[in-house]
């Protein structure tokens, strides 16, 4: 049939030679397609979305064989989809919120809903930045990320939560997505490989230091010193919950957020220099544990702490 070209918009007459993609169900012609470095991205959840119509078609045509079409009308608009139907739209819902807001990051060439070769699975989101190549696994939860140690002392298991189910599953199966994506670029025989950094990103759930910035990136307005009080509350919690778990188990913690980004931000940025709010002092946000941080501030980039020593700030 007769389509047009979704690069250049070139009407494709029935029998012309082209290129088509099974994936996000377009064409373009030969000419587009010979365009050096032109890759098409995908179509951000289109696998989880076509099993979603084909499962809940499926429903359909068994309730109308099960109960008759006037009955079955009533019965799907009284009750919802099972969960193993459902599931499949709301994770394809995920996959087009992180390509949202992957596109308006400039710098990056993302490719959406990949599939891999000899399996059933895809990856969803594969990130080409400056720093690196990133593996992106979207997963629309809700509730609240907790990282638990299910361990002890000398033992620690920690696990990750979300709602209060354990989701450890979720990361440790990115591996093989990983392997997939390395495979791929060792097949193409670059002279260097990139690093492949796995990324796990939950869509509609909450992270307690992460709360405030939510708060923020949804436009809730408040006081520039309520807004400084609320970053230090999230270091505060961040540091009883993360970092000093971490350095009570003898490890070594690095972070690049410390009170100085809130006097950039909050302080210059919000007009609070020289009104510096005491909630803001590292000793109280700290919980107390300020030579535990032991903070190591280069004099000037490229110098500071030996390698093998920790160079940590506050968050």
């Amino acid at each position: 049939y007769d389509g047009p070209c979704t690069r250049c918009g070139r009407t494709l007459v029935e029998g012309t030679p082209a290129v088509w993609d099974r994936s996000s169900r377009t064409m373009w012609c030969l000419d587009c397609a010979e365009e050096p470095g032109h890759t098409h991205g995908g179509t951000p959840g289109a696998s989880a979305r076509r099993t979603y119509e084909r499962r809940a078609a499926r429903r359909d045509i068994e309730l109308d064989e099960r109960w008759g079409t006037r009955v079955a009308s009533i019965v799907k608009a009284i009750s919802t989809e099972p969960q193993s139907i459902r599931a499949w739209k709301i994770g394809a819902e995920g996959e087009e919120r992180v390509a949202a807001e992957l596109a308006t990051v400039p710098g990056l060439r993302v490719l959406h809903d990949r599939r891999i070769r000899g399996t059933q699975g895809n990856v969803d989101h594969v990130v080409i930045a400056p720093a690196g190549i990133f593996v992106i696994d979207a997963k629309k939860l809700v509730g609240q990320i907790r990282i638990r140690n299910k361990g002890w002392l000398l033992r620690p298991n920690y696990r990750l939560y979300v709602g209060g189910r354990d989701r450890t599953q979720l990361a440790e199966s990115m591996a093989w997505q990983v392997d997939a994506v390395e495979a791929a670029l060792m097949m193409a025989r670059l002279d260097r490989l990139p690093p492949v950094t796995p990324v796990l990103c939950f869509v509609g759930a909450d992270w307690p230091p992460f709360l405030v910035r939510r708060l923020l990136l949804e436009g809730m307005e408040m006081s520039p010193r309520a807004e400084a009080a609320l970053f230090a509350a999230a270091r505060a919690e961040l540091v009883e919950r993360v970092i000093a778990p971490a350095l009570d188990a003898g490890r070594d913690v690095v972070s690049d957020r410390y009170v100085d980004s809130s006097l950039a931000y909050q302080g210059h940025a919000r007009d609070l220099v020289g009104r510096r709010p005491k909630i803001e002092d590292e000793t109280f946000v700290a919980g107390g544990r300020g030579e535990d941080l032991g903070q190591h501030r280069p004099a000037r980039r490229g110098t500071g702490p030996a390698s093998d020593e920790a160079a940590i700030c506050l968050t």
